[in-house]
């Protein structure tokens, strides 16, 4: 079974919580070149705006990118 998250933008940083397992459900923080790493839960639910998967995946790839360099 796979995991339903609710997406959020907190300062530019794609993150996203565990939306079905109410006070249980772990935060994650996106880091380019590391993935989804744990989170500040609390301060992601009260500071973050809350965005689209497909937002979040689109500040994924631009993180991506801007960190991507030439060989």
């Amino acid at each position: 079974m796979s995991n339903t998250y609710s997406y959020f933008n907190y300062d530019g940083s794609p993150c996203r919580i565990e939306a079905l397992k109410g006070d249980e459900g772990e935060a994650e923080i996106y880091h380019a070149g590391v993935g989804f790493v744990p989170g500040p839960k609390m301060d992601i639910l009260f500071h973050a705006t809350p965005i689209s998967k497909a937002e979040c995946e689109a500040l994924i790839l631009a993180m991506v990118r801007e960190n991507k360099t030439d060989a």
